[in-house]
């Protein structure tokens, strides 16, 4: 079974690294979110996974996605 922090990557474009900006991308992002959703993992554990992946990007690139993925992946859930 794939952990959700390898699914991290695949959630985002491999040029311009944004969350689930292309259809496949969007695809894996609701893949994450369902198991994250399967194994309460919180949103400071996924938001720490997703700036490791980002470290080599911009801090405002980061601070972005970040909230993108935020916004996608906290949608309807408990998690904060």
């Amino acid at each position: 079974m794939t952990t959700w922090q390898e699914r991290v990557p695949g959630c985002f474009g491999c040029e311009d690294k944004k969350f689930a900006q292309h259809a496949l991308d969007e695809g894996r992002a609701k893949e994450l979110k369902e198991q994250l959703d399967q194994e309460k993992i919180s949103w400071a554990l996924v938001e720490k996974e997703i700036k490791n992946f980002l470290s080599d990007c911009t801090a405002d690139h980061i601070e972005t996605e970040v909230k993108e993925a935020k916004r996608l992946l906290c949608l309807n859930t408990e998690r904060t």
